[in-house]
């Protein structure tokens, strides 16, 4: 695995209070669908008003969840690496935080694994009406240590529907 960028010392991913999808390091966000694997469902983001902590803003993850795979899925990616989904080194790193808040359904946080294909480590969040801080170590995922982190994503499904939920001050520690 690639040893993390400059920018990742800190850990702090995104915070979104200048107003941008951008990450302090690593090839940033993007938008991760099930249309790869044969899906149907559709997805987007976008940096909306009123964070947590009473912070200026928070990254909006808005879709609707098809019935075309039992594993769908529609949300918001990071890759910690300099490109798209290559395996970074993030084992000084025990865990990832984030806030989040929603309407209250059940969500998903899927981590990508060089050792594991393209196989999504996932554990669950519900992402109330109110913001709350998430702590879920990287050991949750299946023992990993973070050595070879391709993609960490927010997303909803695999349940048909729409979803709505928000996150912020992303961060590895």
């Amino acid at each position: 695995a690639a040893p993390v960028g400059a920018g990742a010392a800190t850990g702090d991913v995104s915070d979104f209070e200048d107003g941008q999808v951008t990450a302090r390091f690593g090839a940033g966000w993007m938008v991760s669908l099930d249309r790869q694997a044969g899906g149907k469902s559709s997805g987007a983001y976008e940096v909306v008003d009123g964070g947590a902590n009473a912070s200026k803003k928070s990254l909006s993850i808005t879709g609707t969840i098809s019935a075309a795979l039992p594993y769908a899925w529609a949300g918001a990616m990071f890759s910690p690496g300099a490109q798209v989904f290559q395996p970074t080194d993030l084992s000084s790193k025990k865990e990832i935080r984030f806030w989040a808040k929603g309407d209250g359904k059940t969500y998903r946080l899927m981590v990508f694994a060089q050792s594991k294909g393209m196989m999504p480590l996932i554990q669950e969040f519900v992402a109330g009406a109110e913001w709350k801080e998430y702590t879920i170590p990287f050991s949750a995922f299946s023992g990993r240590d973070g050595h070879d982190i391709m993609a960490i994503l927010f997303a909803g499904g695999p349940q048909p529907g729409d979803f709505k939920f928000q996150i912020d001050d992303v961060r590895l520690r």
